[in-house]
């Protein structure tokens, strides 16, 4: 995200590019209206089960992280209707499927971004190759393991990356303090 946001808003300073917080923040006014619905659905059929509180087991699937099934409960609480639980089961899916899509791709316009050594259009087969690769990568995981295997695997490969973003915030912080336009004019005496 680091690299992708600042793509579209090239040549801009990072005093200019920062106040434009709506370019970080438009996910998370979808998420202020679409998840508080979701959510309130699940603890109000936790709240009314039949056998009482806390029995409609939305709860446990949550704290075993089988989320999958938490979220196919949830819906399932909706309605009534076979047909609009099938239409919601579809449509979470659908949107899970292109969050994933989209987030992978903005990935892989990153990596060939810095693969083509700062190119803002990289040759359209590297994208393919790295998304080919990435979707290989996830499909062999779920098959392997399950959501467990790709946790595992992305919690695995998270350290490096930690480590290499330290450096990376320890670079950007020692240029601007070096920058001279990111200090403000003094007034004059």
């Amino acid at each position: 995200m680091t690299l992708h946001s600042p793509g579209h808003s090239r040549g801009h300073l990072v005093r200019c590019w920062v106040p434009d917080r709506g370019k970080l923040h438009d996910g998370r006014a979808r998420e202020a209206f679409g998840l508080p619905c979701h959510f309130r659905n699940a603890i109000y059929m936790e709240l009314m089960a039949e056998g009482g509180a806390g029995t409609a087991g939305i709860v446990e699937l949550v704290r075993a992280w089988n989320l999958p099934a938490a979220l196919c409960g949830a819906i399932d609480g909706l309605t009534e209707l076979a047909f609009l639980q099938w239409l919601m089961a579809a449509l979470a899916t659908l949107l899970l499927a292109t969050w994933f899509i989209t987030s992978s791709d903005s990935g892989t316009l990153v990596i060939t971004t810095m693969l083509s050594i700062g190119n803002d259009s990289p040759p359209q087969r590297f994208r393919i190759v790295w998304g080919l690769g990435e979707a290989f990568v996830a499909g062999v995981l779920l098959l392997a393991g399950g959501l467990t295997a790709l946790q595992t695997a992305s919690i695995a490969a998270a350290l490096p990356i930690s480590v290499i973003m330290l450096f990376m915030t320890y670079g950007l912080l020692k240029s601007l303090s070096e920058d001279n336009a990111c200090v403000p004019a003094k007034a004059a005496a």
